[in-house]
Order: C-alpha cells, then structure tokens, then sequence
C-alpha cells in the first residue's frame, strides 16, 4: 500500500453534523464539515479549516468566508496518520459506551484529540507565520509530548480503551500503516456521536472509498500514459510526417460565401494548453500530444488585444476592435476612440462605427449570433450596438441623470429589437431574457439577479413581444424559444428568424446543464440550428458564436468550468466544419482577451491537469493551474467549484495583456499569418467574402485604399495593383525612346 507522501493530490472526507461542539456554542441549522483527513506531503500536509473552527487563524477574518478556509499547518505526517488511525477505530466500533450517547456527545477519542490539538496549537503556535531572512515560511516546532491518559476511567477498562483509541495507532497498520499511538495534533472539529447503526455502517463504506481512492491515487494518473515507446525513430518520423503536410498546404483563393466567427471569451494560450490536455485526459487519452479540433487549422496568428485607452482590456472595448475594424475605449461600444466612457453626451452619429454583421446584411447575406452569455453582454452586443457603458443592458441600468441628459438614450436590449443592425439579424440565441421583459420571473434552476445580473427593465416593455410583432407585420417566418425542446422543435428548412432566450440571465455552464438535466442546449447544438437556419439563404451568411462563459470560470478562479468551458466550444466548431465546406466557409477561431491563469509546477506528464503538480520549496502541494489574485480558498482540487489559489485578495480575478491566438481555415485564410492588430480581423474577414470596405476587390482593384490587394476569379494568385500604377510605370521608358529616337536623327 503506498504511502501518504505518494499521493499526488487531496482526497477529503468529510462527516458532517448540524451542532459544532466547542465551548457549548452551536450553529443552528448548518451542516459544517466535522472531519477533514486530507493527504499528507512530506512533513506538512494540506487541512481545510470551517469558517467556525476553533483551530481557524486568529488573523484571519472569519466573516469573509464564504467556503472553507485552506491552510497549512507544519504538522508530522505520522501524527496524521495517526489520526486516521484513531477515526478508522472510530468508525469500527461496534458500540459507544453508554455515558456518550446524549444528544450531540462526540466519541470520546476524537474529543480527546480535539483537546490536545487546540492545546498544542496554542502552546505551539502551530498555523502561525515567521519572517526568514531569506524566505517566509512557516513556523515548525518541535513535537509535543505524548498525552496523558484518560482522566475519567474507560466504563468497559483499559483494554476497550486501547482498542478505541490508542491500540488502532499501535495495532491498526491496515489503517494507512499508522505506527503509534494516536497524538492528533491538527484535527479540525469534533465528530459527533453517530446514533444508528445504519448512519455508522454507511460512515464506514463511505470512509472506506475515500481511503481506497487515496490509495489507488497514484496508479490513476498511468492510465493517460502513452504505450508506444516514444524513441528518436517516433520522434522523427512524427516530425516528418508534420513536415510533408506542411509542404503541402495550398492557399484558399476563393471568396468566402460564409464566414463564421468563434470566439472565446477570456481564452488565452495557457488556456488553450490546458483545454487540450483536459480533453485528451477527458476522453482517456494523453492530452499533451493531442489537439482540439480548430488546432489543425493550417493558418494561425496572434493578436495585440490592447484598447485605445487601457493596456489590459475589456470584452467591449475588443469586441468593437474584432467586429468593426476599429479599435476604441475601455468599455465602450460601437464608437470609435472619441466617445468617453459612460458620458452619453459624447456619442455622435459620425463616430459611430458598424459591424461586419451589418456589412454582410448589406450584401445580401444572412447574419446571426450565438452566445452562452447574455444577448446583450459585451461581445455579442458589439455587433449591433452603440453606447457609451457596456453595463447599459436594459434601461435599469441607466441613471435618472444620464437620461435627463439623453432623452434618446437607448439600452442594448432596445437597440437590438428597435435598430439596424440587430433587428435584421436572422438568429439570435443565448440568455438574457430579464432585460427584455419587465415582469420576468424566476424559474427552477434559473434566478433573476443571480451573481452575474446586469439589471432588470424598469420602462416596462415587453421587447419580446415587440420582436415578434415585427416580424408578423413584415410577413417573414420567425420563432422565438425559451428551450431546448422548444428549439428542436423548430423547422429549420421553414425559419427565417430564430430569437431563443434560454435563461434569465447568462446560459447556465456545460457542466450544469448536464448535471441538473436542464432544458438548454450545448453551445455546440445552437451553433448546429444556427448553421441550419443561415444557411438556407442564397448569399451566404456571417455568423458569431461565443463561448462566453470562459472568462467568467477564470474571473471565478474556476479553471476546471473554464477549461470545460474551452472544450465546449471546441466541440461548436468541430460541429460548425462538418455542416460546411472549407471551399466556400471561413471559420476563424480567437479570443477577445486573455486571462492570468498559467501552468506551472514541473508536474509529470500524464498527470491530471486540474490537480496538483508537485511540492514546493516548502514542502507544500503546487495547483498545476494558477492565478494571481483569490476569492476564497476551497478543499477539492479537482472539483468544479475549486478555486485555484492565489496571491492578491480580490472578489474578481482579472483580465491578461498577452497577445491572443487567431486560427483560420477556408478561403484566404492565409491572410491570418503574423502578429497583427485586433481589428484587422474584421477587415480580413470582410476581404475573404467581399463585403464591407473591400467589396468591390472581386470585381478589381479597389479604390477605396491605394494598393489593395485582389482575388482574381480566374487564378490562383494574389495580384497588387494601384490605380494609374501601369501607366507611371511605364511613362520613364517613353520618355527614354523618344530621346533616343532624337538623338539617332542627328
């Protein structure tokens, strides 16, 4: 049986109580966790600590938190294991002695336990922090003395005593191989007398899979290794074979009838690693050799994301950079840099700046946008809108002041269903519906005002119906939805205009949908209605799908939603490049930010990506993914609300300033092939499908912009032309013949 110091990651076990029993204070009606037995790391081990624990940290403001607090304490790893040993005969005793069984009375080992731990925490000062010259690191002291015996006699005699407590350390080896006696000098709470039979006996199975997955921990982790032996002929011949595909990659010349754009909201690169590890690890497979699907694009570049105004920026301020062509202000939307964040006195009809979405509408195309965010969020707002405040989603959101100021101030929510260019989109799907109806209400598993609401409508409208009169009195074929059933039951072949709206607020994450069995869809199943509808038009269609929900996982420190959130998106685009052709469709992949979350730790390859990588200088456990400022600090390393630690204490973990990644494929998706500025994006969509600024290119040169580029129809060449260009050319070697011809008449 390994030890506790193999074991690559914590495993928690928890017996939970409703009356915490220290000096006769109660919690009335909360469940807190009694016990933590977590994994031990060379000489320190990894506790968790409840907000009420006697052994929390004096220093530490208790009312902060929200979840569990996560400490380090610089105990023996045999005193661990001796306080496993002294539970494992806790919870193998057939009985309690008779005086313990009043209401709330805790065994008497554990509470003995819990009595020397506070005692030795604070003669000790166990938990508690020294300044080294060289580093800071905790205090170690050194091992208190043995306890005492009992002070009141055992009622069944000293050997029921020592078989309880004191005997599972010496005797009970089987128990994680404990060798002595059971000094528990970090035990976290008291556990509280278990009063059936069948609550001890599902206690002990439960404890006894929380042991066998500490156990089996460090085999787990082989099952992603690869079997091939991986020597310098795999090497080269995977080298090789890389390099004849690259030999062969021809350029894409002709005109995209459809482009699709994938964002992903907060996707940086360490993102993008991680994702395809956890894929891989996901599916049983090695992830570090594997790929996500947008991955084996031919044509990739990077992208500087900065604002005008901010070197870190915001989804607004970007997306208007990506979509329009033109970059602007930190969260501002639809205007170039001239407009003032949150001054709607600054918000000129000549400043503001269109999407690609509304150049496709103008060339007869079929637009749409899908997101997992809210409709009105920043990315897919940036679309249609144009406001000073991104945070300007219904009118609630608006000052008394700002409208005194702006009597025609329209939210975002308004502006989609009133103007151009978002009452001409064809399909709009993603959350969002309390800033479209004044009376929304809560639904099961979807509230109003959760912790990422933007505001509710005060004017009192109802844009949805508004939306769908519209539609009636244009005599086009529309649907709006509220669900997954309601979206399947839609006839694509019979749409025109689709507006789904599956949730008050953003769509819940993957993972929850999935676990809650909600009525929403994938990210993957609206991009496939999407394609379904858009593409019934004749000209073609341009197409936004946002995997949003990315960067509020890593605002959250939550970087297993987030790298899920990743593979989600992954999982749109492989769908979206088996429903078109990449002779005819553009699909680029990129991300409108990045974030601060980073891989580290020197772990062993194979191992988790969400656990824990390796040990530091102090001996303590390294999280594999990082972030540089916390919320909390939470218990499961690999569960989906664990919190990836940190080191500056703020609610929101911010944006990163890093270069982002851009993926192409379909035609002219070479012109993505260097470090460019974000808002290039949006004109070299527009070059590939002719429309916008470079829609006359297909006929010719443009006249718009001196030395613009062409796609001629006939070739597979790229030509450079300026208007007038032959004809100066040309003009030195006429002049040259004819004084020549001159000077041979002499």
């Amino acid at each position: 049986m390994p030890s506790l110091s193999t074991i690559p990651q914590p495993i928690s076990i928890f017996i939970s109580s409703k009356r915490f029993l220290e000096n006769d204070e109660s919690i009335s009606g909360e469940t807190v966790p009694m016990l933590v037995l977590p994994s031990c790391f060379h000489a320190r081990c990894a506790v968790v600590l409840h907000r009420s624990s006697p052994l929390l940290p004096r220093s530490h403001p208790r009312s902060s938190l929200d979840r569990p607090y996560t400490s380090y304490l610089p105990v023996d790893r045999t005193r661990i294991c001796e306080a496993i040993s002294g539970v494992c005969a806790f919870l193998a005793a057939d009985r309690e002695p008779a005086h313990h069984k009043q209401r709330g009375q805790p065994s008497i080992a554990i509470l003995r336990s819990i009595h020397n731990a506070k005692k030795e925490n604070k003669k000790h000062g166990l938990g508690r922090r020294r300044n080294s010259p060289k580093t800071r690191e905790f205090t170690t002291r050194p091992r208190p003395p043995e306890p005492r015996e009992f002070d009141r006699p055992h009622p069944h005699g000293p050997d029921e005593r020592s078989k309880t407590t004191r005997g599972a350390g010496r005797e009970g080896q089987s128990c994680l191989g404990a060798q002595k006696r059971p000094n528990i000098g970090v035990s976290l709470s008291i556990v509280r007398h278990v009063s059936t039979m069948k609550t001890l006996a599902l206690t002990k199975i439960l404890f006894l899979l929380h042991i066998a997955l500490v156990c089996g921990a460090p085999f787990i982790a082989k099952r992603y290794r690869k079997t091939q032996q991986e020597d310098q002929n795999y090497w080269n011949n995977l080298a090789q074979n890389e390099l004849k595909r690259a030999l062969g990659v021809e350029k894409n010349t002709n005109v995209a009838k459809n482009v699709i754009l994938f964002l992903g909201d907060g996707m940086s690169i360490p993102t993008l690693t991680a994702a395809r590890i956890y894929k891989g690890q996901q599916h049983k497979r090695g992830g570090e050799e594997g790929h996500l699907t947008f991955e084996s694009f031919h044509h990739v570049g990077l992208s500087k994301t900065y604002n005008v105004d901010k070197q870190v920026p915001d989804s607004a301020g970007t997306g208007t950079a990506y979509l329009t062509g033109v970059k602007t202000n930190y969260k501002t939307i639809g205007f170039d840099a001239s407009i003032k964040y949150n001054d709607c006195q600054t918000m000129f009809e000549n400043n503001k700046v269109y999407s690609i979405a509304k150049w496709a509408q103008d060339a007869g195309k079929r637009s749409g946008v899908v997101t997992s965010t809210r409709v009105t969020h920043a990315t897919p707002a940036s679309t249609y809108a144009h406001v000073a405040n991104r945070d300007w989603e219904c009118d609630g959101a608006i000052s008394a002041e700002d409208m005194q100021k702006c009597p025609d101030l329209k939210d975002i929510a308004r502006q989609l269903i009133e103007d151009e260019p978002g009452n001409s989109l064809n399909v709009i799907m993603g959350g969002g519906y309390q800033n479209f109806v004044a009376n929304a209400t809560d639904r099961p598993n979807d509230p109003l005002d959760d912790q990422w609401a933007s505001c509710r409508r005060k004017d009192g409208r109802d844009l949805v119906k508004s939306w769908l009169e519209g539609k009636q009195q244009s005599g086009v074929k529309h649907h709006f939805v509220r669900s997954k059933t309601e979206l399947n039951d839609v006839d694509t072949s019979d749409t025109e205009y689709l507006f789904a709206l599956f949730s008050n607020g953003h769509v819940p994450y993957e993972h929850e949908k999935k676990s809650l069995n909600l009525d929403v869809p994938t990210l993957a199943e609206m991009t496939e209605k999407a394609i379904e509808i858009l593409s019934a038009g004749d000209n073609g269609f341009f197409l936004l799908v946002e995997g949003g929900r990315i960067d509020h996982a890593h605002h959250d420190t939550l970087a297993h939603r987030a790298l899920d959130e990743a593979v989600a998106m992954d999982e749109a685009i492989e769908k979206a490049l088996n429903l078109t052709s990449e002779e005819d469709t553009l699909i680029v992949v990129t991300a409108d930010h990045a974030h601060t979350m980073s891989i580290s730790g020197y772990p062993s390859r194979g191992q988790e990506i969400i656990g824990l990588a390796a040990l530091g200088d102090d001996g303590l456990p390294t999280p594999r993914s990082c972030t540089r400022t916390p919320r909390d600090y939470t218990e499961v390393a690999t569960g989906w609300d664990y919190t990836q630690l940190a080191a500056v204490p703020r609610n929101s973990e911010t944006h990163g300033g890093d270069d982002v990644a851009i993926y192409a494929n379909g035609p002219m998706a070479h012109l993505f092939h260097t470090l460019h500025e974000q808002n290039y994006i949006a004109h070299a969509m527009a070059y590939a499908a002719c429309i916008g600024a470079n829609q006359d290119h297909c006929k010719g040169a443009s006249t718009m912009y001196p030395g613009t580029p062409t796609v001629g129809k006939t070739t597979d060449y790229i030509e450079t032309t300026t208007a007038g260009g032959s004809t100066l050319a040309a003009l030195p070697g006429v002049v040259l013949a004819l004084l020549s011809a001159l000077w041979l008449q002499h």
